[in-house]
Protein backbone atom coordinates (compact mmCIF):
# COMPACT_ATOMS: atom_id res chain seq x y z
CA UNK A 1 0.00 0.00 0.00
CA UNK A 2 1.35 3.15 -0.96
CA UNK A 3 1.57 5.98 1.42
CA UNK A 4 -1.07 8.07 -0.63
CA UNK A 5 -3.52 5.64 0.26
CA UNK A 6 -5.38 6.15 3.88
CA UNK A 7 -7.78 3.20 4.44
CA UNK A 8 -11.34 4.74 5.61
CA UNK A 9 -12.94 3.40 7.95
CA UNK A 10 -16.52 1.83 7.28
CA UNK A 11 -17.75 2.87 10.79
CA UNK A 12 -16.87 5.03 13.31
CA UNK A 13 -15.05 3.79 16.41
CA UNK A 14 -14.74 5.71 19.75
CA UNK A 15 -11.16 6.54 18.41
CA UNK A 16 -11.84 7.63 15.75
CA UNK A 17 -14.91 10.26 17.03
CA UNK A 18 -11.99 11.16 19.51
CA UNK A 19 -9.87 12.07 16.73
CA UNK A 20 -12.72 14.40 14.93
CA UNK A 21 -13.92 16.26 17.75
CA UNK A 22 -10.92 19.10 17.63
CA UNK A 23 -11.62 19.60 14.36
CA UNK A 24 -16.08 19.44 14.96
CA UNK A 25 -15.28 22.07 17.52
CA UNK A 26 -13.19 24.44 15.88
CA UNK A 27 -15.82 24.52 12.72
CA UNK A 28 -18.85 24.81 15.23
CA UNK A 29 -16.87 27.67 16.82
CA UNK A 30 -15.59 29.34 13.32
CA UNK A 31 -19.63 29.79 11.78
CA UNK A 32 -20.84 30.75 15.48
CA UNK A 33 -18.33 33.24 15.60
CA UNK A 34 -19.63 34.83 11.96
CA UNK A 35 -23.19 34.03 13.00
CA UNK A 36 -22.58 36.48 16.05
CA UNK A 37 -20.62 38.84 13.78
CA UNK A 38 -22.95 39.22 11.39
CA UNK A 39 -26.30 39.66 13.32
CA UNK A 40 -24.58 41.85 15.40
CA UNK A 41 -24.23 44.45 12.56
CA UNK A 42 -27.19 46.85 11.43
CA UNK A 43 -27.79 44.78 8.22
CA UNK A 44 -28.08 41.75 9.92
CA UNK A 45 -30.52 42.38 12.68
CA UNK A 46 -32.93 44.10 10.21
CA UNK A 47 -32.72 40.65 8.23
CA UNK A 48 -33.68 38.57 11.38
CA UNK A 49 -36.36 41.06 12.31
CA UNK A 50 -37.87 40.84 8.34
CA UNK A 51 -37.54 36.95 8.78
CA UNK A 52 -39.28 36.52 12.64
CA UNK A 53 -42.04 38.48 11.12
CA UNK A 54 -43.00 36.62 7.95
CA UNK A 55 -42.64 33.36 10.17
CA UNK A 56 -45.07 35.03 12.63
CA UNK A 57 -47.21 35.90 9.29
CA UNK A 58 -46.93 32.87 7.45
CA UNK A 59 -48.45 31.12 11.03
CA UNK A 60 -51.29 33.38 11.21
CA UNK A 61 -52.52 32.85 7.78
CA UNK A 62 -51.56 28.82 7.72
CA UNK A 63 -53.94 29.01 11.31
CA UNK A 64 -56.95 31.19 9.10
CA UNK A 65 -56.40 28.85 6.32
CA UNK A 66 -56.89 25.44 7.72
CA UNK A 67 -59.88 27.30 9.83
CA UNK A 68 -61.62 28.31 6.68
CA UNK A 69 -60.71 24.83 5.16
CA UNK A 70 -62.43 23.30 7.92
CA UNK A 71 -65.09 25.51 7.62
CA UNK A 72 -65.81 24.64 3.93
CA UNK A 73 -65.67 21.30 4.98
CA UNK A 74 -68.27 21.68 7.73
CA UNK A 75 -70.48 23.50 5.23
CA UNK A 76 -70.03 21.41 2.40
CA UNK A 77 -72.12 18.85 4.19
CA UNK A 78 -74.93 21.30 4.42
CA UNK A 79 -74.23 22.39 1.00
CA UNK A 80 -77.85 21.06 -0.13
CA UNK A 81 -79.78 23.78 0.63
CA UNK A 82 -83.18 24.16 -0.59
CA UNK A 83 -82.42 26.47 -3.63
CA UNK A 84 -79.64 23.93 -4.69
CA UNK A 85 -81.97 21.32 -4.26
CA UNK A 86 -85.03 22.88 -6.30
CA UNK A 87 -82.62 23.64 -9.02
CA UNK A 88 -80.98 20.17 -9.10
CA UNK A 89 -84.15 18.65 -9.25
CA UNK A 90 -85.79 21.10 -12.06
CA UNK A 91 -82.43 20.46 -14.28
CA UNK A 92 -83.14 16.28 -13.75
CA UNK A 93 -86.47 17.32 -14.66
CA UNK A 94 -85.65 19.22 -17.85
CA UNK A 95 -83.27 16.57 -19.12
CA UNK A 96 -86.02 13.78 -18.94
CA UNK A 97 -88.79 16.15 -20.39
CA UNK A 98 -86.34 16.69 -23.71
CA UNK A 99 -85.71 12.73 -23.74
CA UNK A 100 -89.51 12.10 -23.56
CA UNK A 101 -90.30 14.28 -26.60
CA UNK A 102 -87.59 13.43 -28.84
CA UNK A 103 -89.17 9.92 -28.52
CA UNK A 104 -92.54 11.32 -29.28
CA UNK A 105 -91.58 12.88 -32.55
CA UNK A 106 -89.90 9.53 -33.74
CA UNK A 107 -93.27 8.13 -32.70
CA UNK A 108 -95.12 10.78 -34.84
CA UNK A 109 -92.81 10.46 -37.39
CA UNK A 110 -93.32 6.63 -38.03
CA UNK A 111 -97.22 7.01 -37.86
CA UNK A 112 -98.11 9.96 -39.32
CA UNK A 113 -97.81 8.90 -42.89
CA UNK A 114 -100.21 6.38 -43.48
CA UNK A 115 -98.40 3.52 -45.45
CA UNK A 116 -100.75 1.82 -48.23
CA UNK A 117 -101.79 5.55 -49.50
CA UNK A 118 -98.50 7.44 -48.69
CA UNK A 119 -100.92 10.72 -47.60
CA UNK A 120 -100.42 12.70 -44.36
CA UNK A 121 -103.03 12.32 -41.48
CA UNK A 122 -103.99 15.93 -41.39
CA UNK A 123 -106.15 15.20 -38.30
CA UNK A 124 -103.05 13.23 -36.88
CA UNK A 125 -100.73 16.63 -37.43
CA UNK A 126 -102.94 18.72 -35.49
CA UNK A 127 -103.58 16.41 -32.53
CA UNK A 128 -99.98 16.24 -31.82
CA UNK A 129 -99.48 19.80 -32.59
CA UNK A 130 -102.03 20.91 -29.82
CA UNK A 131 -100.91 17.91 -27.31
CA UNK A 132 -97.07 19.38 -27.35
CA UNK A 133 -98.69 22.82 -26.88
CA UNK A 134 -100.50 21.58 -23.91
CA UNK A 135 -97.64 19.34 -22.02
CA UNK A 136 -95.55 22.39 -22.64
CA UNK A 137 -97.90 24.53 -20.91
CA UNK A 138 -98.25 22.07 -18.04
CA UNK A 139 -94.40 21.84 -18.12
CA UNK A 140 -94.64 25.70 -17.47
CA UNK A 141 -97.07 26.21 -15.00
CA UNK A 142 -95.59 22.86 -12.73
CA UNK A 143 -92.38 24.77 -12.85
CA UNK A 144 -93.60 28.04 -11.97
CA UNK A 145 -96.08 26.40 -9.15
CA UNK A 146 -92.76 24.53 -7.51
CA UNK A 147 -91.07 27.63 -7.76
CA UNK A 148 -93.77 29.47 -6.04
CA UNK A 149 -94.23 26.88 -3.48
CA UNK A 150 -90.49 27.18 -2.68
CA UNK A 151 -90.66 30.89 -2.52
CA UNK A 152 -93.53 30.64 0.45
CA UNK A 153 -92.00 28.11 2.66
CA UNK A 154 -88.55 29.49 2.10
CA UNK A 155 -89.86 33.06 3.02
CA UNK A 156 -91.70 31.79 5.89
CA UNK A 157 -88.95 30.15 7.15
CA UNK A 158 -86.73 32.75 6.96
CA UNK A 159 -89.09 35.10 8.35
CA UNK A 160 -89.83 33.01 11.53
CA UNK A 161 -85.46 33.16 12.77
CA UNK A 162 -86.13 37.00 12.32
CA UNK A 163 -85.07 39.26 9.56
CA UNK A 164 -84.92 43.07 9.24
CA UNK A 165 -88.02 44.45 6.92
CA UNK A 166 -90.38 41.87 7.70
CA UNK A 167 -93.28 43.79 6.28
CA UNK A 168 -90.92 42.80 2.63
CA UNK A 169 -91.20 39.61 3.34
CA UNK A 170 -94.79 39.33 4.58
CA UNK A 171 -95.86 41.19 1.31
CA UNK A 172 -93.68 38.74 -0.76
CA UNK A 173 -95.22 35.72 0.63
CA UNK A 174 -98.78 36.87 0.00
CA UNK A 175 -97.55 37.32 -4.04
CA UNK A 176 -96.47 34.41 -3.78
CA UNK A 177 -99.58 32.46 -2.55
CA UNK A 178 -101.76 34.19 -4.78
CA UNK A 179 -99.70 32.86 -8.00
CA UNK A 180 -99.90 29.38 -6.12
CA UNK A 181 -103.68 29.40 -5.81
CA UNK A 182 -104.20 30.17 -9.14
CA UNK A 183 -101.05 28.32 -10.28
CA UNK A 184 -103.13 25.12 -9.10
CA UNK A 185 -106.19 25.92 -10.72
CA UNK A 186 -104.67 25.96 -14.10
CA UNK A 187 -102.25 23.06 -13.39
CA UNK A 188 -105.60 21.01 -12.52
CA UNK A 189 -107.11 22.17 -16.16
CA UNK A 190 -104.61 21.83 -18.24
CA UNK A 191 -104.69 17.95 -16.39
CA UNK A 192 -108.09 17.78 -17.89
CA UNK A 193 -107.62 18.79 -20.78
CA UNK A 194 -104.70 16.53 -21.37
CA UNK A 195 -106.06 13.57 -20.24
CA UNK A 196 -108.33 13.57 -23.30
CA UNK A 197 -106.38 14.52 -25.85
CA UNK A 198 -103.66 12.04 -24.81
CA UNK A 199 -106.22 8.93 -26.24
CA UNK A 200 -106.49 10.61 -29.47
CA UNK A 201 -103.23 11.25 -29.79
CA UNK A 202 -102.86 7.34 -29.37
CA UNK A 203 -105.63 6.41 -31.68
CA UNK A 204 -104.55 8.55 -34.39
CA UNK A 205 -100.60 7.32 -34.20
CA UNK A 206 -101.52 3.87 -33.70
CA UNK A 207 -104.55 4.15 -36.60
CA UNK A 208 -107.26 2.84 -34.64
CA UNK A 209 -108.66 6.46 -34.79
CA UNK A 210 -111.76 5.26 -37.24
CA UNK A 211 -112.77 2.67 -34.50
CA UNK A 212 -112.06 4.04 -31.21
CA UNK A 213 -113.94 7.66 -32.36
CA UNK A 214 -116.30 9.48 -34.88
CA UNK A 215 -115.63 12.67 -36.68
CA UNK A 216 -118.68 14.05 -34.56
CA UNK A 217 -117.65 12.68 -31.05
CA UNK A 218 -114.25 14.57 -32.02
CA UNK A 219 -115.74 17.55 -32.68
CA UNK A 220 -117.64 17.55 -29.60
CA UNK A 221 -114.54 17.08 -27.35
CA UNK A 222 -112.65 19.53 -28.77
CA UNK A 223 -115.51 21.87 -28.33
CA UNK A 224 -115.72 21.03 -24.56
CA UNK A 225 -111.62 21.25 -24.23
CA UNK A 226 -111.94 24.74 -26.07
CA UNK A 227 -114.81 25.67 -23.37
CA UNK A 228 -111.81 24.16 -21.08
CA UNK A 229 -109.42 26.65 -21.95
CA UNK A 230 -111.74 29.97 -22.05
CA UNK A 231 -112.36 29.07 -18.36
CA UNK A 232 -108.52 29.87 -17.45
CA UNK A 233 -107.75 32.91 -15.47
CA UNK A 234 -106.67 35.28 -18.36
CA UNK A 235 -103.20 36.31 -18.08
CA UNK A 236 -102.77 32.38 -16.82
CA UNK A 237 -99.26 32.36 -18.48
CA UNK A 238 -97.82 35.36 -18.21
CA UNK A 239 -98.66 36.41 -14.42
CA UNK A 240 -96.16 34.19 -12.84
CA UNK A 241 -93.84 36.17 -14.61
CA UNK A 242 -94.83 39.27 -13.66
CA UNK A 243 -94.81 38.28 -9.75
CA UNK A 244 -91.52 37.01 -10.00
CA UNK A 245 -89.92 40.76 -11.31
CA UNK A 246 -92.21 42.66 -8.44
CA UNK A 247 -90.74 39.73 -5.86
CA UNK A 248 -86.92 39.81 -6.56
CA UNK A 249 -87.17 43.68 -6.40
CA UNK A 250 -89.02 43.40 -3.20
CA UNK A 251 -85.99 40.91 -1.50
CA UNK A 252 -83.24 42.93 -3.26
CA UNK A 253 -84.83 46.31 -1.80
CA UNK A 254 -83.92 45.03 1.70
CA UNK A 255 -80.14 44.36 0.75
CA UNK A 256 -80.10 41.60 3.06
CA UNK A 257 -77.74 38.44 1.86
CA UNK A 258 -79.65 35.99 2.87
CA UNK A 259 -82.42 36.64 0.21
CA UNK A 260 -79.60 36.48 -2.43
CA UNK A 261 -80.41 32.43 -3.21
CA UNK A 262 -83.96 33.12 -3.57
CA UNK A 263 -83.67 36.09 -5.60
CA UNK A 264 -80.79 33.86 -7.77
CA UNK A 265 -83.94 31.45 -8.37
CA UNK A 266 -86.52 34.04 -9.28
CA UNK A 267 -84.15 35.96 -11.47
CA UNK A 268 -82.33 32.84 -13.40
CA UNK A 269 -84.59 29.93 -12.90
CA UNK A 270 -88.03 32.26 -13.34
CA UNK A 271 -89.61 33.55 -16.14
CA UNK A 272 -88.43 37.04 -15.69
CA UNK A 273 -86.69 37.41 -19.45
CA UNK A 274 -89.95 35.49 -20.64
CA UNK A 275 -92.11 38.48 -20.29
CA UNK A 276 -90.60 40.51 -23.16
CA UNK A 277 -91.35 37.81 -25.35
CA UNK A 278 -93.90 38.03 -28.39
CA UNK A 279 -95.20 34.82 -27.42
CA UNK A 280 -98.83 34.68 -26.68
CA UNK A 281 -98.99 30.85 -25.32
CA UNK A 282 -102.94 31.31 -24.39
CA UNK A 283 -103.75 32.30 -28.06
CA UNK A 284 -101.79 29.65 -29.46
CA UNK A 285 -102.89 26.78 -27.94
CA UNK A 286 -106.45 28.17 -29.05
CA UNK A 287 -105.32 28.81 -32.33
CA UNK A 288 -104.38 24.69 -32.43
CA UNK A 289 -108.07 23.71 -31.02
CA UNK A 290 -109.55 25.67 -34.11
CA UNK A 291 -107.33 24.01 -36.61
CA UNK A 292 -108.83 20.54 -35.15
CA UNK A 293 -111.73 21.55 -35.78
CA UNK A 294 -111.00 22.83 -39.13
CA UNK A 295 -109.68 19.73 -40.40
CA UNK A 296 -112.54 17.68 -38.95
CA UNK A 297 -114.77 20.07 -40.97
CA UNK A 298 -113.73 19.44 -44.18
CA UNK A 299 -115.28 17.01 -46.33
CA UNK A 300 -113.87 13.67 -47.18
CA UNK A 301 -111.69 13.21 -50.10
CA UNK A 302 -114.38 11.34 -52.89
CA UNK A 303 -112.90 7.92 -53.73
CA UNK A 304 -111.53 7.40 -56.94
CA UNK A 305 -114.03 5.80 -59.27
CA UNK A 306 -113.02 3.40 -61.41
CA UNK A 307 -113.17 3.90 -65.10
CA UNK A 308 -115.91 1.64 -66.26
CA UNK A 309 -116.55 1.02 -70.52
CA UNK A 310 -119.18 3.94 -71.60
CA UNK A 311 -121.92 3.34 -74.36
CA UNK A 312 -121.33 5.74 -76.95
CA UNK A 313 -125.04 5.77 -78.03
CA UNK A 314 -126.51 8.33 -77.14
CA UNK A 315 -129.39 8.53 -74.92
CA UNK A 316 -132.91 9.41 -76.12
CA UNK A 317 -134.46 9.04 -72.73
CA UNK A 318 -135.09 12.31 -70.63
CA UNK A 319 -133.17 12.64 -67.37
CA UNK A 320 -134.60 13.40 -64.03
CA UNK A 321 -132.33 16.28 -62.20
CA UNK A 322 -130.74 15.48 -58.87
CA UNK A 323 -131.66 17.54 -55.92
CA UNK A 324 -130.34 21.19 -56.45
CA UNK A 325 -130.93 21.42 -59.65
CA UNK A 326 -128.11 19.55 -61.95
CA UNK A 327 -128.21 16.93 -64.05
CA UNK A 328 -126.30 13.74 -64.53
CA UNK A 329 -123.24 13.49 -66.92
CA UNK A 330 -123.74 11.80 -69.88
CA UNK A 331 -120.50 9.43 -69.09
CA UNK A 332 -121.72 8.41 -65.80
CA UNK A 333 -119.59 10.41 -63.64
CA UNK A 334 -121.12 12.19 -60.73
CA UNK A 335 -121.12 16.37 -61.35
CA UNK A 336 -118.01 18.03 -60.29
CA UNK A 337 -118.93 20.60 -57.08
CA UNK A 338 -117.42 23.60 -56.62
CA UNK A 339 -114.63 23.54 -53.90
CA UNK A 340 -116.12 25.20 -50.77
CA UNK A 341 -114.37 28.37 -49.63
CA UNK A 342 -111.77 28.52 -46.83
CA UNK A 343 -113.46 30.64 -43.69
CA UNK A 344 -110.17 31.95 -42.79
CA UNK A 345 -109.24 33.73 -46.16
CA UNK A 346 -108.12 36.92 -45.29
CA UNK A 347 -107.33 39.48 -48.04
CA UNK A 348 -103.66 40.65 -47.54
CA UNK A 349 -104.46 44.39 -48.83
CA UNK A 350 -107.26 46.72 -47.00
CA UNK A 351 -109.45 47.72 -49.65
CA UNK A 352 -111.12 50.93 -49.21
CA UNK A 353 -114.57 49.60 -50.02
CA UNK A 354 -117.38 51.87 -48.57
CA UNK A 355 -114.44 53.93 -46.76
CA UNK A 356 -114.55 50.94 -43.56
CA UNK A 357 -112.89 47.74 -42.55
CA UNK A 358 -112.58 45.61 -38.95
CA UNK A 359 -109.46 44.69 -38.24
CA UNK A 360 -110.27 42.86 -35.07
CA UNK A 361 -113.25 41.49 -33.01
CA UNK A 362 -112.81 39.27 -30.21
CA UNK A 363 -111.85 39.28 -26.27
CA UNK A 364 -108.87 37.51 -26.51
CA UNK A 365 -106.55 40.40 -27.64
CA UNK A 366 -103.54 37.62 -29.19
CA UNK A 367 -105.21 37.30 -31.86
CA UNK A 368 -104.40 40.88 -32.63
CA UNK A 369 -102.23 40.96 -36.11
CA UNK A 370 -103.09 37.58 -36.96
CA UNK A 371 -105.52 36.20 -39.77
CA UNK A 372 -107.96 34.62 -38.12
CA UNK A 373 -111.59 33.66 -38.41
CA UNK A 374 -113.85 32.09 -35.91
CA UNK A 375 -117.06 33.51 -36.69
CA UNK A 376 -118.29 37.44 -36.19
CA UNK A 377 -117.49 37.99 -32.82
CA UNK A 378 -113.94 36.13 -32.90
CA UNK A 379 -111.93 37.33 -35.90
CA UNK A 380 -109.42 39.50 -37.26
CA UNK A 381 -106.59 40.11 -39.78
CA UNK A 382 -102.78 40.80 -39.95
CA UNK A 383 -101.88 44.29 -40.48
CA UNK A 384 -98.65 46.50 -40.11
CA UNK A 385 -99.91 50.09 -40.91
CA UNK A 386 -102.73 51.37 -41.54
CA UNK A 387 -103.61 52.03 -45.51
CA UNK A 388 -103.44 54.91 -46.65
CA UNK A 389 -107.28 55.89 -47.13
CA UNK A 390 -107.36 55.31 -43.43
CA UNK A 391 -108.46 58.39 -41.04
CA UNK A 392 -109.96 57.07 -38.26
CA UNK A 393 -109.79 54.27 -35.81
CA UNK A 394 -112.96 53.31 -34.00
CA UNK A 395 -113.31 50.91 -30.29
CA UNK A 396 -116.67 49.50 -29.80
CA UNK A 397 -117.84 47.28 -27.26
CA UNK A 398 -120.34 44.66 -28.59
CA UNK A 399 -122.42 44.41 -25.51
CA UNK A 400 -123.16 47.85 -24.85
CA UNK A 401 -123.13 49.07 -28.25
CA UNK A 402 -120.46 52.30 -26.80
CA UNK A 403 -117.76 53.29 -29.10
CA UNK A 404 -114.86 55.98 -29.20
CA UNK A 405 -113.23 57.47 -32.54
CA UNK A 406 -109.20 58.39 -32.65
CA UNK A 407 -107.28 59.92 -35.50
CA UNK A 408 -104.96 57.34 -37.15
CA UNK A 409 -102.68 60.28 -36.78
CA UNK A 410 -101.80 59.41 -33.42
CA UNK A 411 -101.75 55.67 -33.42
CA UNK A 412 -98.16 53.69 -33.45
CA UNK A 413 -97.93 50.21 -34.21
CA UNK A 414 -94.08 49.53 -33.04
CA UNK A 415 -93.92 50.16 -28.99
CA UNK A 416 -96.93 52.71 -28.62
CA UNK A 417 -94.71 56.05 -27.82
CA UNK A 418 -96.35 58.59 -29.79
CA UNK A 419 -95.93 62.85 -28.91
CA UNK A 420 -99.95 63.03 -28.42
CA UNK A 421 -102.05 63.05 -25.26
CA UNK A 422 -104.34 60.65 -26.87
CA UNK A 423 -103.86 57.81 -29.80
CA UNK A 424 -104.43 54.37 -30.35
CA UNK A 425 -102.21 52.09 -29.40
CA UNK A 426 -101.54 48.88 -31.29
CA UNK A 427 -98.26 47.60 -30.37
CA UNK A 428 -99.87 44.95 -28.17
CA UNK A 429 -96.55 45.19 -26.25
CA UNK A 430 -96.05 42.69 -23.31
CA UNK A 431 -95.40 44.30 -19.74
CA UNK A 432 -96.52 43.87 -16.18
CA UNK A 433 -97.50 40.39 -16.85
CA UNK A 434 -100.45 41.96 -19.49
CA UNK A 435 -100.42 43.28 -23.40
CA UNK A 436 -101.85 46.70 -24.46
CA UNK A 437 -104.22 47.35 -26.69
CA UNK A 438 -106.74 49.99 -27.55
CA UNK A 439 -107.02 53.90 -27.70
CA UNK A 440 -105.62 55.86 -24.75
CA UNK A 441 -106.16 59.48 -23.61
CA UNK A 442 -104.22 61.60 -20.60
CA UNK A 443 -107.59 62.85 -19.34
CA UNK A 444 -108.54 59.02 -18.47
CA UNK A 445 -108.14 57.19 -15.33
CA UNK A 446 -105.66 54.67 -15.09
CA UNK A 447 -107.30 51.73 -13.50
CA UNK A 448 -106.84 49.81 -16.61
CA UNK A 449 -103.68 51.14 -18.76
CA UNK A 450 -103.83 50.75 -22.33
CA UNK A 451 -101.16 52.49 -22.35
CA UNK A 452 -97.91 52.26 -20.49
CA UNK A 453 -99.09 55.37 -17.73
CA UNK A 454 -102.25 55.97 -19.46
CA UNK A 455 -105.81 54.88 -19.15
CA UNK A 456 -108.02 54.42 -22.36
CA UNK A 457 -110.76 51.77 -24.05
CA UNK A 458 -109.52 48.45 -24.94
CA UNK A 459 -106.70 45.83 -23.36
CA UNK A 460 -103.96 46.27 -20.58
CA UNK A 461 -102.86 46.09 -17.14
CA UNK A 462 -104.97 46.62 -14.03
CA UNK A 463 -103.16 48.86 -11.63
CA UNK A 464 -104.93 47.22 -8.35
CA UNK A 465 -106.47 44.07 -8.05
CA UNK A 466 -108.81 45.60 -5.40
CA UNK A 467 -111.49 45.51 -8.04
CA UNK A 468 -111.19 42.04 -9.21
CA UNK A 469 -110.52 39.02 -7.55
CA UNK A 470 -108.12 37.48 -10.46
CA UNK A 471 -104.65 36.66 -9.69
CA UNK A 472 -103.88 37.91 -13.62
CA UNK A 473 -103.01 41.67 -14.22
CA UNK A 474 -105.08 41.41 -17.91
CA UNK A 475 -108.21 43.39 -17.84
CA UNK A 476 -110.32 45.40 -20.22
CA UNK A 477 -111.18 48.77 -19.68
CA UNK A 478 -113.27 51.49 -21.14
CA UNK A 479 -112.50 54.92 -20.51
CA UNK A 480 -110.03 53.78 -18.03
CA UNK A 481 -112.18 51.98 -15.77
CA UNK A 482 -112.12 47.92 -15.67
CA UNK A 483 -115.17 46.08 -17.40
CA UNK A 484 -116.11 42.44 -17.62
CA UNK A 485 -112.98 40.47 -18.82
CA UNK A 486 -114.97 39.10 -21.59
CA UNK A 487 -116.22 41.98 -23.03
CA UNK A 488 -115.89 41.61 -26.90
CA UNK A 489 -114.36 44.59 -28.47
CA UNK A 490 -114.32 45.57 -32.42
CA UNK A 491 -111.49 47.71 -34.22
CA UNK A 492 -112.12 49.25 -37.38
CA UNK A 493 -110.83 51.91 -39.34
CA UNK A 494 -112.73 54.50 -41.20
CA UNK A 495 -112.14 56.32 -44.28
CA UNK A 496 -114.34 59.47 -42.97
CA UNK A 497 -115.80 60.12 -39.58
CA UNK A 498 -119.04 58.89 -39.97
CA UNK A 499 -122.16 60.15 -38.14
CA UNK A 500 -121.84 60.54 -34.64
CA UNK A 501 -124.44 58.78 -32.37
CA UNK A 502 -125.28 59.20 -28.85
CA UNK A 503 -123.23 56.71 -27.83
CA UNK A 504 -120.44 57.43 -29.97
CA UNK A 505 -117.43 59.82 -28.96
CA UNK A 506 -114.77 61.46 -30.74
CA UNK A 507 -111.25 61.96 -29.13
CA UNK A 508 -109.55 65.57 -30.35
CA UNK A 509 -107.65 68.39 -29.73
CA UNK A 510 -110.48 70.23 -28.63
CA UNK A 511 -110.94 69.73 -24.97
CA UNK A 512 -114.64 69.85 -24.68
CA UNK A 513 -114.60 66.76 -27.26
CA UNK A 514 -112.46 64.96 -24.98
Amino acid sequence: MSDLEIPMPLFLNSDSIESLCPLISAVVTNWWARLVELFASPVGMVVLGVGLVGLLIGWLLGRGGGGEAATNVSSGAEADSPELVWRHEKLVLVERQQVEKHQRLIRFLDGIINPSSGDVNQLGVAVFTFAEQVREARQKVGTDLSRMQLLGDRLTQVGDEGVPRPEVVSAAIGMAGSQEKSLEKSRDLLRSIYARISDWEESLLSGEISEAHSKAELKEDTIKIKDMLLSLDSGWDSSPDEADRQIRELLESTGETVFQPLCSVVLVDGGETASLSETDRHAEILLAVDRILEVLEQPEQPKKIEEEEVSLVPDDGFRKPVAGGTTHSLNGTPPREAAPAEADEVETEIPAEEGFSVLFCSNQVGLWGQDVYRGERCRARSIAQFPDWAEWISIRRLDTGERIFSPTSAASFKNGEVDSPFGFNGSNELFYGARHLGIYSDACPNEVETRFTYGGWGFGHRMSDSSSGSASPQASGWEGVEIPGDTVFEIAIHAALPEIGELDKVLSLEPQEV
